[in-house]
């Protein structure tokens, strides 16, 4: 799971949220008083850097299922044809 400590009141906060609300990640906001971070399952991202490395690797991992699984083709058993 996906954990989003968030300080609405850091630019980071805006940053992770954007990002995440791109890519359709679940996740849950924690609010919190310091610097906004993440956290996925018992790691603590924390940083800007080490923020947005953490998103960019995130995005890879989430889009990558569905480049896979784009493309199909069904056959009609009867005719033989593809479509």
């Amino acid at each position: 799971m996906l954990y989003f400590y968030k300080n609405p009141s850091d630019q980071l906060a805006i940053e992770i949220e954007d990002a995440l609300n791109e890519m359709s990640a679940a996740h849950r906001i924690i609010p919190t008083a310091e610097e906004s971070f993440l956290a996925e399952n018992e790691k603590e991202i924390r940083g800007q850097e080490a923020v947005k490395h953490f998103l960019e690797n995130y995005f890879k991992l989430v889009t990558m299922p569905h480049s896979i699984s784009a493309d199909s083709c069904r056959i009609d058993p009867e005719t033989g044809e593809t479509c």
